[in-house]
């Protein structure tokens, strides 16, 4: 039983909410804790979300990625390509347009994520 809240109760909930999140899956939906804000008595949290297949066939993450590089002039192609990286070799999975800096966001092969900037996208080396 949790009677406090810090960065480790938090690491907790962020877990097993993202256990209880995994059941979406059976309805074609995935979702994941986003931003966990909290106090000393209560929390609150963000969920993000996508459909695993749309209408077309491709993931709901790709429909979203094309409809923002669209806007963006980036090329839609972009998904899911792999780049070499400083930290090794990475998937581009997502942009995310309020990150001026690095909208670019890369998965990493043991799983943590980065953003990255569009030029350095743009000079990167594929894999």
């Amino acid at each position: 039983m949790i009677t406090k809240l810090d960065k480790e109760t938090l690491g907790q909930i962020r877990d097993a909410m993202n256990d209880v999140l995994k059941e979406l899956n059976s309805i074609g939906v995935t979702a994941t804790v986003g931003l966990i804000k909290y106090g000393a008595g209560g929390f609150t949290m963000t969920i993000n979300g996508s459909l695993l297949e749309c209408e077309n066939g491709d993931s709901g993450a790709k429909v979203e990625f094309e409809r923002v590089a669209r806007a963006l002039g980036i090329p839609t192609t972009w998904f899911g390509k792999k780049i070499q990286t400083s930290r090794g070799v990475a998937t581009i999975i997502a942009i995310e347009p309020r990150k001026r800096t690095y909208p670019i966001i890369v998965q990493l092969a043991d799983g943590r994520k980065m953003g990255m900037a569009i030029n350095s996208v743009k000079i990167s080396h594929d894999v």
